[in-house]
């Protein structure tokens, strides 16, 4: 038997923030009423000036709720979704009164080109929501399509199997660039042939990440353009180290040297490598062979002691060397400010970089730079609490 033909059947809550409706299938419910939105900044069709990287969203909810919930998220026309949606609270100080409660949410990242602007009041389900049209001039720049990963997508684990797309023009070079909520960044180059990428094995970090390619020296102002997608990993926290080498040389093949305590290099029994993957310690290498990289060391559990980093250039091909990068992460966050070098390394030269050394301690760990290039094959013959004072 029907409870209701309208709403005016219904008996109607006391509370202002609520309302009782008559459903189709003839019930009463009662529901949140939905509250009114009105977005104030920015306003439809705003040009924003070029290299803008956030733009501040305001305006005011009209609701007699204790708290409206408020997300902005982006998108941009050539599909990028710009990174995680932003979520505040926004708090009646008059529950139970009508009332409009102003809210603003900074930093809402955007990326060059039109951008659809989301906007969603929120309370207990009911939503109003509001879409704002706008542009960050770019005048010629080359336009970015990324094809894989695509918005949203959850990774089973800490590394993004395929980053693919197109860029047109084609140019020469490009980057990537992965960031975590917290700050910390992974990046690199990204491998092109005639306008279109991909780059395997991307490292991301555990829980949310936003994936960056930009592509730079193309239009009539700066000349950068930048192509955002929001992520996931289905790892919920990370644990331990993990190092990341990325370089520039295409053709050329560098190796990560990890050596645990007391060890020495080129000692299989103490030192991880990719052709050393099983010494006393625990780890693995991801090893790169073909150009750019990302090649990395993983490991999950490591005892107290004081570990060597190095990067050993083993093969240049038609590249003149190769510019190298280091990432450290441990438990999930970067130890360092931004990356070690970059630094330049040659195999024609026999050049071995002692990037540095990590203490680890209860839990706890430390990075000291050494940041020394070896040539002709030389390498400190001491363990790595040693390598400062063994060096030439």
């Amino acid at each position: 038997m029907s409870d209701c033909v309208v709403a005016e059947d219904c008996e109607q809550p006391v509370s202002a923030a609520h309302r009782a409706v008559c459903t189709n299938e003839g019930q009463c419910r009662v529901e949140a009423y939905p509250p009114r939105l009105f977005v104030f900044e920015p306003e439809d069709d705003t040009l924003f000036d070029e290299g803008t990287r956030t733009v501040r969203v305001s305006g005011e909810v009209e609701s007699a709720a204790s708290a409206v919930k408020i997300s902005v998220s982006a998108a941009n026309q050539s599909g990028c979704s710009l990174g995680l949606a932003q979520t505040i609270d926004a708090v009646n100080p008059q529950e139970g009164i009508l009332t409009r409660i102003p809210f603003v949410v900074d930093g809402v990242a955007v990326d060059p080109g039109q951008t659809n602007l989301t906007i969603v009041a929120d309370v207990e389900g009911s939503r109003k929501s509001r879409t704002v049209v706008f542009d960050v001039a770019c005048p010629g720049c080359a336009a970015i399509k990324m094809t894989t990963p695509v918005a949203r997508q959850t990774i089973l684990g800490l590394e993004l199997p395929t980053l693919s797309g197109s860029i047109s023009p084609a140019i020469p070079s490009a980057v990537w660039r992965v960031r975590s909520p917290f700050g910390d960044v992974f990046d690199g180059a990204l491998p092109l042939q005639n306008g279109r990428f991909l780059a395997e094995r991307i490292p991301i970090f555990a829980g949310r990440n936003t994936i960056e390619v930009v592509a730079s020296g193309v239009g009539e102002g700066r000349g950068e353009n930048r192509c955002t997608q929001a992520i996931s990993s289905a790892v919920a926290r990370e644990t331990g180290l993990r190092v990341v080498l990325t370089w520039d040389g295409t053709t050329s093949d560098l190796d990560l040297l990890i050596v645990g305590p007391g060890g020495r290099l080129w000692d299989e029994d103490s030192m991880l490598s990719p052709r050393s993957p099983s010494p006393w310690f625990e780890g693995r290498v991801e090893d790169d062979f073909d150009g750019l990289g990302p090649e990395t060391a993983v490991l999950e559990s490591m005892a107290d002691g004081i570990y060597g980093i190095a990067v050993e250039a083993v093969y240049d091909g038609e590249s003149p060397g190769s510019n190298a990068l280091i990432r450290l992460v441990f438990d999930g966050r970067s130890i360092t400010t931004g990356p070690v070098g970059p630094l330049h390394l040659s195999a024609n030269r026999g050049e071995l970089w002692i990037v540095g050394v990590l203490r680890v301690e209860a839990g706890v760990a430390a990075f000291a730079s050494i940041d020394a290039v070896l040539v002709g094959g030389v390498a400190p013959e001491t363990p790595p609490d040693l390598w400062l004072d063994a060096l030439p």
